[in-house]
């Protein structure tokens, strides 16, 4: 895939196969978004892996009562910058069960809030480290900075914690205890 957004945007529309023409001819749907469901089987520092399963119908039937469809679309997405980039999406439609039917489209949608959106996501707890909660910037500096010093995510937070969590300090350091042959092999046990 073209790195550049107007190469993209080349290959979408005037490739071999022209994407969006493709989308722009499937039917319109009508979602029910009470049947939606998300599993997380997979979630890491780079990678995540979920399945958004649901049920919904054609809006321009010409039945009087269109056909309840199932769908499970299964993302595989890795982080770029603060978000992240789809890198496999697969789509899988079925006939819905009968339980998809009897429950599909009893009970209205939910309506959006009106409430703000907070700017920054709250911490989260960081799994490995105990019963200490971590930012999700600092989470990212540990994942990071285990991956390039090739430390262990408890040495990686000692060294990051003592140096004020100045990624640049704690990388410094690091390099200049690993010169002197002062960082114990503890610290690459994983």
């Amino acid at each position: 895939m073209s790195k550049d957004s107007q190469g993209r945007r080349r290959i979408l529309k005037r490739g071999k196969i022209n994407v969006v023409a493709q989308l722009c001819d499937l039917p319109s749907t009508t979602h029910d978004y009470n049947s939606f469901t998300v599993d997380v089987d997979h979630s890491s520092a780079n990678l995540r892996s979920f399945v958004v399963e649901g049920v919904f119908k054609e809006t321009e039937s010409k039945s009087d009562r269109p056909p309840i469809i199932a769908f499970s679309r299964c993302f595989i997405t890795v982080t770029q910058g603060a978000g992240m980039n789809i890198i496999n999406d697969m789509l899988t439609i079925t006939n819905a069960s009968r339980d998809q039917n009897q429950k599909a489209f009893k009970h209205p949608a939910p309506t959006p809030s009106s409430s703000p959106v907070p700017e920054a996501s709250p911490p989260a707890p960081f799994t490995q480290a105990g019963p200490f909660t971590y930012t999700a910037e600092q989470q990212q500096m540990i994942q990071q900075f285990a991956a390039q010093s090739g430390m262990n995510h408890e040495w990686s937070i000692k060294c990051l914690e003592q140096n004020g969590w100045n990624y640049e300090k704690s990388g410094e350091i690091f390099l200049e205890l690993q010169k002197q042959n002062k960082i114990s092999p503890d610290a690459f046990a994983k």
